[in-house]
């Protein structure tokens, strides 16, 4: 158990995490009673001016008390491992002593106060200051002990409570949580989500009694363990050597299409001076194409159709149709001519809609044609927002002018992280009902399709996965492996919390580095991720689902540039960190990357 217990009630930090705080703490008494020392000995004496010194001398008691209250608190809290509590059981004794001590103070502070409104004379000028910057100090502490009670107060953290009862308040802390979050979103459609999102929370962390403090040193940790993972690169095969060229060439060429979808961000990104240029510079084209078309629909800037339209080399009469409104991912339709291609490009999450779409990682039932032909999808949002562009595309009559114009064009649909799942999901929904589609996903989600599909989607959907991109291994179920495993590593952990991330960061580094029994445990990459060495019980992963199509994995670099070939898709079901875990997810490292892979 790492909570820390008081009042009998869970708190949201641990016995071990008091050492800094209170040692700053400690320091800023100590200014306080450094100043306050020497300005009121100066009036130890004279009438009611005695009394308002013996006032400001038992404030100092009660701060020199504190200090050495705080400093013993500072020490306990440093005994230890992260998981050995019985050396800091007396931290509960010295803090409910250090609340008593700290309720003299407020009770003093306001006879201070008091005898302010009432009875100092003006003439004592420093006498007067050193009173008003006690209790200016004592405001200031009173606000931050409410903050810190607000923020590490635990909702369902009564210890006596029955599972069903923390079930329950967990579950309704989360929703105001969730809702807190997207206020500025609210509306019936996204109440639902809402509520799965809650209820996909309270199952992951239900169960879990670890701090904030703890989840970073297991990171750090897991890190340090998954430091030396590479990304090695199988030996190539003649036989795929050309299959894998031409999925990777064609890959190549439509992540420009991804790339403008993120319009006036990209720009930015790239070249921000250039983005001010254009900023300040107003495009024709973009001007004509705004005013004399009704095919922009939501809150599209002029900078983002100048971006699409430098990005992709695509004239203004070659895109069909903009939506970026709030209810369903950012996307357009654009005619590619000399491919012969209808490109439906879906931008990834850059909006609080779009967090909520992404969060919303429940499984679900999808209807794939008329005839209640189903399959089950790892992702609801990515279902719900696959289905909503579905029915815009339907609505508005692309479907049956393209098909009516352009019989021989390939839909061919693209998108970047959450584009990427509803790109992988609409172009299931699409083969239904036009056989000529393709989709090229990058930087997709995991998690998203069952094991009997994985052999019908490589026939018509490549997904791009960028060296150790965090996202690409991210689902609900190697988010509990990771939970599970970061539980393990500081249980075994035999170094303290501040020793793991501020201290002897080298030592804990150098420690877990030549341990093969860490290293051979979680970082065994050439294991599939339903293998034994995560030790998790099944019951533990509800469900298995994978990264959709023929997956093109770009490596390590070398002399000539990067590598790519093919991998299976399993490879990416544990999430592994290492320094360009996050970078290696943003479209620029994207570009930067598909640029420079040889073969």
């Amino acid at each position: 158990m790492s909570m820390l217990i008081l009042f009998k009630r869970r708190w949201n930090i641990s016995s071990d995490d008091f050492t800094v705080p209170m040692i700053i703490w400690c320091i800023i008494v100590a200014v306080v009673l450094s100043i306050l020392f020497p300005i009121s000995s100066k009036y130890s004496h004279d009438g009611i001016n005695n009394t308002f010194w013996n006032l400001i001398l038992l404030i100092m008691i009660f701060l020199s008390i504190s200090i050495v209250l705080q400093l013993m608190i500072a020490l306990i809290s440093y005994r230890g491992a992260i998981y050995e509590h019985r050396k800091r059981t007396l931290i509960p004794i010295f803090l409910y002593t250090r609340l008593v001590i700290y309720i003299f103070e407020i009770i003093w502070t306001a006879f201070i106060l008091l005898f302010f409104l009432f009875q100092v004379p003006i003439k004592y000028n420093l006498l007067i200051y050193a009173g008003i910057g006690t209790v200016l100090y004592e405001i200031v502490v009173f606000m931050y002990v409410a903050v810190s009670v607000w923020t590490l107060y635990v909702p369902y953290g009564r210890v006596s409570k029955a599972n069903e009862t923390l079930y329950g308040k967990t579950h309704t802390s989360w929703k105001k949580r969730i809702r807190l979050l997207f206020c500025c979103t609210q509306s019936d459609n996204k109440e639902a989500l809402m509520e799965m999102v809650a209820e996909i929370m309270t199952s992951l962390f239900r169960n879990d009694n670890i701090v904030f403090g703890d989840i970073l040193a297991g990171l750090f940790i897991m890190r340090i363990c998954d430091y030396n993972i590479s990304s090695p690169l199988p030996a190539k095969k003649d036989a795929n050597i050309h299959s894998l060229k031409q999925h990777f060439l064609l890959s190549q060429y439509y992540v420009k299409y991804v790339l403008a979808t993120y319009g006036w961000a990209y720009m930015f990104s790239v070249d921000p001076f250039e983005y001010l240029y254009q900023s300040i510079r107003k495009s024709s084209k973009s001007q004509i194409f705004k005013k004399s078309s009704n095919s922009v629909e939501g809150n599209v800037s002029q900078q983002t159709l100048n971006t699409i339209l430098r990005v992709t080399g695509l004239n203004f009469t070659d895109i069909l149709y903009v939506n970026y409104e709030l209810d369903s991912p950012a996307f357009y339709v654009a005619l590619d001519h000399p491919k012969k291609d209808v490109i439906i490009s879906i931008r990834g999450t850059m909006s609080l809609n779009d967090l909520l779409i992404d969060l919303s990682a429940k499984s679900t039932v999808m209807n794939i044609d008329e005839t209640n032909q189903s399959i089950k999808i790892g992702h609801e949002g990515m279902v719900n927002a696959a289905v909503k562009i579905k029915e815009i595309l339907i609505k508005k009559g692309l479907f049956v002018d393209v098909t009516r114009q352009f019989p021989d064009y390939t839909i061919v649909i693209v998108g970047h992280s959450l584009g990427a799942a509803t790109a992988a999901v609409l172009s299931i929904l699409i083969k239904a009902i036009h056989p000529k589609t393709k989709a090229y996903c990058y930087a997709c989600p995991n998690g998203l399709i069952e094991k009997e599909m994985l052999e019908y989607t490589k026939t018509f959907i490549t997904t791009t996965v960028i060296r150790n991109d965090i996202i690409s291994r991210l689902s609900l179920q190697s988010l509990k492996r990771a939970c599970k495993r970061i539980s393990n590593l500081i249980s075994e952990c035999p170094f303290k919390k501040l020793e793991i991330l501020f201290l002897k960061k080298k030592k804990v580094t150098k420690y877990y580095q030549n341990t093969s029994h860490h290293n051979s445990f979680f970082t065994d990459t050439n294991r599939n991720a339903n293998e034994d060495y995560v030790q998790i019980d099944e019951t533990y992963v509800d469900e298995k689902f994978y990264l959709p199509g023929k997956i093109l994995y770009i490596t390590g670099k070398h002399k000539n540039g990067y590598n790519v070939n093919f991998e299976e898709n399993d490879k990416f079901n544990v999430i592994t960190l290492s320094n360009n875990s996050f970078t290696d997810h943003t479209p620029h490292c994207l570009q930067e990357m598909m640029k420079s892979v040889q073969f």
